[in-house]
C-alpha cells in the first residue's frame, strides 16, 4: 500500500511539473505571437505615417512658401520615421537571435518596449492626421482666395 501511495505521489508531482511547463511554454508562445504582432502593427503604422507625410507634403506644397516653411521643415525631416523603422529591425533581430535562449522576462520586457513605440507611433499618426484635417480646412478658402487675386498681388508658390 505504502508502495503504491508513493508511486501515486511521484505521479502527481511529474503531472503538475509537466502541467507546469506546458503553462510556461504556453506562455512564451503567447508572448512571441504578441512580439510578432505587434512588430507586424508598427510596420504597418509606419508606412501609413509615411505615406500621410507625402499626402501632407502635397498640401503644404500648395501653400505660399512664407506660410508653409515650417510644415515644410518638419514634413522633410524623416529622422523620427526612419529612427523608428530602425527599432523595429532591431526588435526584430534581436528576436530571431534571442528566440530560443531569451528568458520569459526578457521576452516580456521586448514585448512591452515594442507596444510602447508601437503606441507612440500611433499617437504621431493621430496627430499628423489631426493637423492635416486642421490643415486643409485652414488652408482651402486661402488658396481659393489667391486664385481670385490678381496675378501681381499673388504670393510665389513655393
Amino acid at each position: 500500500m505504502t508502495a503504491f501511495l508513493f508511486i501515486l505521489a511521484v505521479l502527481a508531482v511529474v503531472g503538475g511539473m509537466s502541467l507546469w511547463r506546458f503553462g510556461q511554454n504556453r506562455r512564451r508562445q503567447r508572448t512571441l505571437t504578441r512580439i510578432m504582432d505587434d512588430a507586424d502593427a508598427m510596420e504597418s503604422l509606419l508606412r501609413r505615417t509615411r505615406e500621410r507625410m507625402g499626402v501632407m507634403q502635397q498640401v503644404v506644397g500648395r501653400m505660399p512658401a512664407d506660410i508653409a516653411a515650417d510644415a515644410r521643415a518638419s514634413l522633410d525631416s524623416s529622422d523620427r520615421l526612419q529612427a523608428g523603422f530602425r527599432d523595429l529591425l532591431q526588435h526584430r533581430m534581436w528576436l530571431q537571435q534571442n528566440v530560443d535562449t531569451a528568458s520569459q522576462h526578457a521576452l516580456d520586457e521586448a514585448a512591452i518596449a515594442l507596444e510602447r513605440a508601437r503606441a507612440r507611433i500611433a499617437a504621431e499618426l493621430d496627430r499628423l492626421d489631426n493637423a492635416g484635417a486642421e490643415l486643409e480646412s485652414a488652408t482651402g478658402p486661402a488658396i481659393a482666395a489667391a486664385v481670385r487675386e490678381p496675378p501681381a498681388l499673388r504670393r510665389s508658390g513655393g
